[in-house]
């Protein structure tokens, strides 16, 4: 393997992706290659993030607008119309749930990467990223998540999640305070979908699939006759079948706000987690093992695919790549590795 552009700054989602897979991260990078169009989910929690940060639902939804771009086909455009929708219940309902938010939203950080067991620093990488909340005044930071999924594991895993320790690590190198307890507040997104409508030829399969009422019992003094009028008149008084029209994205919307008014407690989750100081022991280690790592990587080191996780959360963006169905050119080349991070004059790319 050849040599790679040092990867100057170490965020949470390069070592995260270091340990998915080591190729992803090589491809992502150090190759610096993206997908032409990021997954929705991304723009998704990008505009709720950018709307919680200035009280803003309206703000969060051109923040999604602006993280997507512009809709080329009527699909597309619906698609976005929908998640517009969804953003705006999103941060209309924390904004709800929540009154009180940090004093200073979305803080930068960049810390030096140390041996834990000389003290030296690394002089090729540091650990950069952006905390989503600090108090001026408490002794806790505050994490914001989305996701389509919170269950007993997935509180469960933020005892030992990487980035919580990180930001606690980062926020007490910042303050020189000791933080040692994040107060983790999770969205859910919605569990209800757009109605959708149906085809002339659906609506008309549906009516002809129609089961007839159960049969009336002939009266004595009554004919065969009357007693076939009287069905037949019983049938055809039936409410006839209407057709399927598909959900309007205002409609959706205010189903989706009446969830979020109607389960607060199911889809605006808060939780808190602490670390003690043996947790930030073991963490400094494992960051010093991964920038080992990363520096073997960018010298030439050969990459260890895991392909357990090719098919996670649907298949992952590079598969076609690494299966050979497509060619790098398939791909965009960035000159930031790391265009999440504010950019700072005279910043290295």
């Amino acid at each position: 393997m050849s040599h790679h552009p040092r990867l100057a700054v170490l965020t949470q989602s390069a070592l995260g992706t270091l340990q998915v897979c080591e190729e992803m991260f090589r491809l992502r990078y150090l190759e610096r290659l993206r997908p032409m169009e990021e997954k929705p989910y991304f723009s998704i929690g990008k505009g709720v993030h950018a709307g919680v940060e200035h009280h803003s639902p309206e703000a969060g939804v051109r923040a999604l607008r602006e993280a997507r771009g512009e809709p080329w086909t009527d699909a597309e455009r619906r698609a976005l119309d929908m998640d517009s929708a969804i953003v705006h219940a999103m941060v209309e309902g924390a904004l709800r749930r929540w009154a009180s938010w940090p004093s200073s939203p979305e803080v930068p950080f960049k810390l030096p990467v140390i041996n834990p067991e000389t003290g030296g620093r690394s002089t090729a990488h540091s650990l950069g990223g952006v905390i989503d909340g600090v108090y001026s005044t408490r002794d806790h930071l505050l994490e914001l998540k989305t996701s389509s999924r919170v269950d007993r594991d997935y509180i469960a895993r933020l005892d030992i999640d990487f980035q919580v320790t990180t930001y606690l690590a980062a926020s007490s190198e910042l303050t020189g305070r000791d933080f040692r307890e994040v107060v983790y507040r999770i969205i859910k997104k919605p569990g209800i979908r757009p109605r959708k409508g149906e085809t002339e030829k659906e609506y008309r399969e549906r009516i002809a699939a129609r089961k007839p009422l159960a049969p009336l019992k002939q009266r004595k003094a009554e004919t065969d006759d009357q007693y076939l009028r009287r069905s037949t008149e019983r049938e055809a008084a039936r409410k006839p079948l209407t057709r399927k029209i598909p959900e309007t994205v205002e409609e959706y919307g205010e189903r989706v706000r009446q969830e979020y008014l109607d389960r607060p407690e199911d889809y605006f989750i808060e939780v808190r987690v602490t670390r003690t100081d043996e947790d930030l022991l073991r963490w400094r280690w494992e960051v010093w093992s991964l920038h080992l790592r990363v520096l073997a990587l960018e010298g030439g080191a050969f990459p260890v695919r895991n392909t357990n996780a090719c098919l996670d959360y649907g298949r992952c963006t590079y598969f076609d790549l690494c299966t050979g169905a497509v060619g790098p050119e398939a791909f965009r080349v960035l000159t930031d590795a790391n265009p999440e991070l504010p950019r700072q004059p005279n910043q290295e790319s």
